[in-house]
């Protein structure tokens, strides 16, 4: 019995030896960028954890005074109480949105108007991130590769679109915001964007943000061609409704393929004309 044991013993450090000696990476228990490039599995999973980020509690690091804080459902809530499309029933200072919905607490000095940017941001970078990893994409670039890329664009566009509508000032009888911030919107930092270059990084014009989304998206639209539908991740019908956000904000029209779920708008529109 002891000499089986001996044996087992002996078989087990050998696998285990064999095993360290393939992985001899990474060294020091980090992960460069290159090691993870070199893998479309680690790319596909740095991907997915951006709809995780997104729906973590937590998300600005804000929860502990902040109960609204917990990604991008309260976003949304956050800007469905400001159009006014929820109805806030009983005592005000019991919802946790109030100050939303009244509009109050959105100066520039309040975490109110300051939560959509830390959240954004912490997204954009991991989706930077992901573009960055993936590296250039080419004819030898897995079809796998080219799908978590072009998703990745995707969701660099939709929180683009988000922070421009979001920070973006509109004529509005109620307010008089400063000239100095007319027609802009946010700092557009991308995987390139070095440190440097983001200390001295203004805030976007409304045309310079708004070519930029619609060039992440026709990148997505061009990586996506052909993916089939699911709900786990951007597909090309998602692209197509950031479109008409997107032209609606501009003042075209590109919504109506996109409602009816013609993958191919070019066969009943000008996109040219469209997209100039």
């Amino acid at each position: 019995m002891k000499n089986i044991f001996k044996i087992s013993l002996i078989i087990s450090a050998a696998v285990l030896l064999s095993g360290c000696i393939k992985e001899t990476f990474p060294k020091g228990g980090v992960v460069t960028k290159e090691q993870i490039g070199e893998s479309d599995e680690a790319i596909g999973f740095m991907l997915n954890g951006v709809p995780s980020a997104m729906m973590s509690p937590n998300a600005a690091g804000q929860a502990a005074s902040q109960h609204w804080d917990f990604g991008i459902s309260a976003v949304h809530l956050a800007t469905e109480y400001m159009l006014e499309d929820i109805a806030v029933l009983g005592e005000l200072g019991y919802c946790w949105f109030n100050g939303y919905y009244l509009n109050t607490y959105q100066g520039a000095d309040y975490v109110m108007s300051l939560h959509f940017w830390i959240v954004y941001y912490k997204w954009i970078k991991l989706v930077n991130d992901v573009i960055s990893c993936a590296g250039e994409i080419d004819e030898n670039t897995s079809k796998e590769r080219i799908r978590t890329v072009g998703q990745a664009y995707a969701y660099r566009a939709m929180f683009y679109l988000d922070l421009a509508r979001l920070y973006d000032p509109k004529p509005c009888q109620y307010a008089n915001p400063s000239q100095a911030i007319i027609g802009r919107t946010v700092p557009i930092v991308t995987e390139k964007t070095t440190e440097e270059m983001a200390m001295n990084n203004p805030r976007a014009t409304r045309e310079e943000i708004y070519k930029f989304i619609l060039s992440d998206l026709e990148k997505a639209e061009k990586y996506l061609d052909g993916v089939g539908n699911t709900y786990l991740q951007p597909t090309l019908a998602a692209i197509y409704g950031l479109y008409a956000r997107a032209y609606i904000e501009l003042g075209a029209a590109y919504a109506d393929p996109a409602q009816r779920g013609n993958t191919n708008p070019e066969a009943e529109w000008d996109m040219t004309s469209a997209k100039a």
